[in-house]
């Protein structure tokens, strides 16, 4: 993702120092994809899913996403191939 070094302060140590390190972010994202799925807001084909402790650092990165979902539509998971640490 091109992420300078000084912004990228994700910690996978955490989750051994912490209770429940991911519960939080996992039952934020359930609660609204629950809500989108419902309908009660409208009816939509997909959504974008931007974590809350994201910032963005480029102007205009709104525009790059939207123009990138119009480029490689249809799709199930569009993104970055995930280059982090090894979960098993």
């Amino acid at each position: 993702a091109n992420i300078p070094q000084e912004l990228d302060l994700y910690i996978p140590t955490a989750q051994e120092e912490l209770y429940n390190w991911v519960n939080g972010p996992n039952r934020q994202y359930e609660a609204g994809f629950r809500i989108i799925q419902s309908g009660e807001w409208g009816d939509y084909d997909g959504f974008y899913l931007m974590e809350g402790d994201s910032v963005p650092v480029k102007n205009y990165w709104l525009d790059v996403i939207l123009g990138e979902i119009n480029a490689y539509r249809p799709f199930a998971v569009l993104g970055a191939q995930y280059d982090g640490d090894k979960w098993d």
